[in-house]
């Protein structure tokens, strides 16, 4: 059978951009057609590396100037929701980076513009791909956990450059702060692997516990240290820290790694069966006085970007619903934002279907 060939744009090339055009490079029938980025080195050196001759300083005119079905989007996070609606109106199938949106309300419209064109639109976890985390998915699925009742999502990377010199990473109004950042990757990679279950309370605390480092403490806006509970409609609960800063040591550790600067997470499913590390793959059973552990099988052939490029393209040619969808986009959006309400009110704040 013949491949349908797919012509695909990439805004935004620095960076994770560069992932999503590598990966979208090495599918059969898939052609990278035109970049865009705004800073005119990077998009040269992208052109070249890539043999692509269409290069745009305006993703605005990449879409308008046509040739494309599809267009993988690496913008700023505050740019992501005009970018994935013109595009969508413009026919072109959409895979758009984390975090989805700035906001649940944006995330909705990018929603219904998807529904309205019947445009594809996927939002970007490369996480998910990656053959532990689908084995442990399939392991869920197939009842090996019996019932799940709570999970752990926990990424300490120490991101001091980050701190000392904030960019749009630390820009409250600009989608920045680590729970967009490293927030979203693990409490979304424990809640697929879960089924994404629908969110109904989140209790949240969100810190700047580090400005005092910063050489510019007004640029400092947004959080670094993230940690919450989220609440899921089937009475699972998910317990989540994320941060680019601690003043601590990994569990177990005697010692602090190098230059004291930690770097490590947990990402655990807890069931009555059986507990899950999703990270490796591995599955915990025999109860608590007799426990053992053994990796699952792992099927997937692709990992990370590539497995998630090849995902996309293929809804694109069926024209089936992604495995990263724009219903499931708005539901992280709302753990997300019902963490910063939560933070900001200094309470549990509920979620509305």
């Amino acid at each position: 059978m013949a491949v349908k060939k797919v012509r695909v744009g990439v805004a935004g090339v620095r960076w994770v951009g560069d992932q999503h055009a590598s990966a979208l490079s090495r599918i059969r029938g898939v052609e990278l057609a035109a970049l865009a980025d705004i800073n005119p080195d990077s998009l040269d050196g992208a052109k070249k590396k890539y043999g692509v001759d269409r290069g745009f300083a305006d993703y605005n005119e990449m879409i308008k100037s046509g040739g494309l079905n599809a267009i993988a989007i690496a913008l700023p996070t505050g740019m992501h929701a005009d970018a994935c609606c013109r595009a969508m109106r413009a026919g072109l199938h959409v895979i758009c980076e984390k975090p989805p949106t700035s906001n649940v309300a944006e995330m909705e419209r990018v929603a219904r513009v998807a529904k309205e064109t019947g445009m594809t639109y996927m939002f970007a976890r490369q996480s998910r791909f990656n053959p532990a985390v689908l084995a442990s998915r399939k392991a869920v699925k197939a009842g090996k956990l019996g019932r799940i009742y709570h999970g752990e999502a926990v990424w300490v990377r120490s991101r001091w450059g980050v701190l000392a010199n904030p960019g749009w990473r630390m820009d409250r109004n600009g989608g920045g702060g680590v729970m967009l950042d490293l927030g979203v990757h693990v409490i979304d990679e424990v809640w697929f692997c879960m089924g994404c279950p629908r969110p109904v309370e989140v209790s949240a605390g969100l810190y700047a516990g580090f400005k005092h480092f910063s050489k510019k403490p007004k640029q400092y806006t947004a959080d670094d240290c993230a940690a919450g509970l989220v609440r899921f409609e089937n009475s699972v609960t998910l317990r989540f820290l994320a941060t680019f800063a601690l003043n601590g040591m990994p569990p177990g550790s005697k010692e602090l790694p190098d230059k004291g600067t930690p770097n490590w997470g947990r990402r655990v499913i807890y069931g009555t069966k059986a507990g899950l590390d999703t990270s490796s793959g591995t599955l915990i059973t025999g109860g608590c006085n007799d426990l053992s552990a053994k990796g699952l099988p792992l099927t997937s052939k692709y990992s990370g970007f590539e497995g998630q490029a090849r995902e996309f393209i293929r809804a694109v040619r069926s024209g089936s619903v992604p495995m990263s969808s724009a219903e499931q986009a708005v539901m992280l959006m709302q753990i997300l934002e019902a963490a910063r309400r939560s933070a900001d009110k200094g309470r549990a704040v509920r979620i509305r279907k």
